[in-house]
């Protein structure tokens, strides 16, 4: 990870679990499980070991620093704050900077939120998604519009009115509610959605 300029405080632990239907992986406190089931599936019947790769990358993404005393009831209502961050950048990788070819992504709709928004913010989204990076899990919520705005001002000059900062806000707490977790993404829909607050 520090060849990614990603230090995190990482994995100190790591358990194999016969008994974890339905995950390939799942990090809590810096303890990473891996379920090897799903695993095995993975390797046989998708995309190998890119997709393996990707998801070690996702699980190390989440495990960048301690997370916070919120991080569970974040997760709950908006779990695509965090998994469309982890999920998107780790994505972006290990696509373009290993070369890589995994499997789709596991939450489509998040993934695009975030690069629909660095679009209409005229933002590059690994950007935006190295500056999340340096908040804890369970406070991407809280930040990510003062990193909007920050991002924002330094590359284009432009500054974000409250109005505006309340507007993205309430989006992107819609776009990335727990209840999104199963739907498509629409990019043409999501641009519209975000451009409202930055024209």
């Amino acid at each position: 990870m520090s060849l990614l300029r990603l230090p995190s405080s990482g994995i100190r632990a790591l358990i194999l679990r016969d008994d974890f239907p339905g995950f390939r992986a799942r990090v809590t406190d810096g303890v990473l499980q891996l379920g090897l089931h799903e695993w095995q599936v993975t390797y046989e019947e998708r995309s190998g070991s890119d997709t393996l790769f990707r998801t070690l990358l996702h699980e190390h993404l989440h495990a960048r620093h301690p997370a916070s005393a919120d991080a569970h009831a974040e997760a709950r209502a908006w779990r695509g704050y965090e998994e469309g961050f982890a999920d998107g950048f780790a994505d972006l990788l290990v696509r373009e900077k290993a070369g890589l070819r995994p499997d789709n992504v596991s939450y489509p709709y998040y993934v695009q939120a975030y690069i629909t928004l660095a679009v209409a913010c005229d933002l590059n989204v690994e950007t935006l998604w190295r500056a999340v990076w340096a908040h804890r899990p369970g406070t991407v919520r809280e930040h990510l519009v003062r990193v909007l705005a920050m991002l924002r001002e330094a590359t284009t000059g432009n500054t974000l009115t409250v109005r505006q900062e309340q507007g993205l806000q309430a989006n992107a707490d819609r776009v990335f509610s727990s209840q999104r977790f199963r739907d498509r993404p629409n990019e043409r829909e999501m641009l519209h959605a975000w451009k409202l607050f930055v024209p």
